[in-house]
């Protein structure tokens, strides 16, 4: 299982994401260990993700709320470093891998969308075969002027985390959602749906 306890390690405003190192997010506790290179991801049975405590697989959701459309991407943290060598791994390297909202995905120019924050958190596992791995999360919140041209979705994930094999994948806005399995080779995912008016 995953803790309810999440460490925030960047609160990152768009300028930041694209330029700069994210700053740490203190939270009193010293974070970072050399074993984070085992990192895995979480069961996550609370969730129901399919693939479950699979290295190379993620599951990303998206939610559109009115003109704000909000991305999550939840992954093990071995497959987040890639070949970061393992006595390099630790939060600080981790945060200053997140380059901007393009390790998600790429929106329609249409939507004029324009990504608002981000983040990178952590979640500890702290019971089981995996206990004392983490999950790594990305966020980032686009705000977008014409949310009803969002037709499809190019997830870009593959291309910035080459150990990622796969990803499940969530959509839902105002009552409508889909779901698909994402891979390299099939990224591409269309939100064509009455709710968004097509």
């Amino acid at each position: 299982e995953m803790t309810d306890r999440t460490r925030m390690i960047a609160g990152v405003l768009l300028a930041a994401a694209l330029g700069a190192t994210p700053a740490l997010a203190q939270d009193g506790h010293d974070h970072a260990h050399a074993e984070d290179a085992h990192d895995h991801e979480d069961d996550h049975g609370e969730h129901g993700h399919e693939h479950g405590h699979e290295h190379g697989y993620g599951h990303m959701e998206v939610h559109l709320e009115g003109a704000s459309l909000i991305g999550e991407l939840t992954l093990p943290g071995g497959t987040f470093y890639g070949d970061v060598p393992e006595e390099d791994r630790n939060e600080a390297k981790a945060a200053s891998m997140v380059t901007g909202p393009e390790m998600l995905f790429d929106l329609p120019a249409a939507a004029e969308c324009r990504a608002a924050s981000s983040s990178l958190t952590f979640h500890e596992i702290t019971e089981g075969d995996h206990a004392g791995h983490k999950d790594f999360t990305l966020r980032f919140i686009h705000v977008c002027a014409h949310p009803e041209a969002l037709d499809e979705l190019a997830v870009t994930s593959f291309a910035h985390m080459p150990a990622l094999k796969g990803i499940e994948f969530v959509f839902e806005a105002r009552g409508y959602g889909l779901m698909a399995e994402l891979s390299a080779a099939h990224h591409r995912v269309s939100l064509a749906s009455p709710v968004l008016g097509h």
